[in-house]
């Protein structure tokens, strides 16, 4: 994890990586929905899921909201695959709440790394697809991501690997102690989900963008 500078140091000693939070929108839907839904056995890749409206309280007794996918459509029927790639709200907001729960799906969120959330965000209904007090980082989000090329195993980012003196003598190595969060199984079927992100889903302008990388993978 780099640091990402602004752009004068003596009018902004601020790490955009690991100081400022901002609201995630749809990258927790991976971690805060299909993750934990993936890892309870609740559903697969091919799971038939609801796109259909769903009716949520405001959260100050003054009404109800009804979330909306991008394209202002609702789907019906669809696989889970289809829901991410195509980052519809509905679906990721029903299982964030009806299939994973939002006590057990936030107690994921925050297994892995997500440290930003309030008491108030233990209440957000569609915190899944934003509207959190504060949001997060782009450190802690990135922790939570690299779970998944990883196995399942939780690692926390480090910016010193190892120092040492002018003789080679060591000083100092950092030491990685991964923790276990979901299963390979389950880190399997992410990364092949989110590889579809890309390969037909919303994410398919990035496969233009990086052509420049030759056989790097995107996912």
């Amino acid at each position: 994890l780099a640091l990402m500078e602004g752009r004068d140091y003596y009018e902004e000693q601020l790490n955009h990586a690991t100081q400022m939070e901002r609201q995630p929108g749809s990258t927790l839907k991976p971690i805060a929905a299909y993750l934990p839904a993936l890892e309870n056995g609740d559903i697969q890749p091919g799971t038939p899921v609801d796109d259909v409206p769903i009716v949520l309280p405001d959260g100050g007794g003054r009404g109800y909201h009804i979330p909306q996918n991008w394209n202002l459509t609702f789907n019906g029927i669809i696989t889970a695959r289809h829901a991410l790639n195509q980052s519809f709200n509905i679906p990721a907001v029903r299982l964030f709440n009806e299939t994973v729960g939002l006590e057990n799906a936030w107690e994921f969120t925050r297994s892995l790394g997500i440290t930003t959330l309030t008491e108030s965000d233990n209440r957000a209904l569609t915190g899944v697809i934003g509207g959190l007090e504060y949001g997060t980082t782009v450190e802690e989000l990135t922790n939570a991501y690299t779970s998944i090329p990883n196995g399942g195993n939780y690692n926390d980012s480090y910016m010193i690997e190892r120092i040492h003196d002018s003789d080679e003598n060591p000083i100092y190595e950092h030491k990685v102690l991964p923790e276990r969060v979901f299963s390979e199984q389950t880190a399997y079927l992410m990364t092949d989900m989110l590889r579809t992100v890309i390969t037909s889903g919303t994410g398919s302008t990035i496969k233009s963008t990086f052509k420049h990388f030759g056989q790097v993978p995107v996912s």
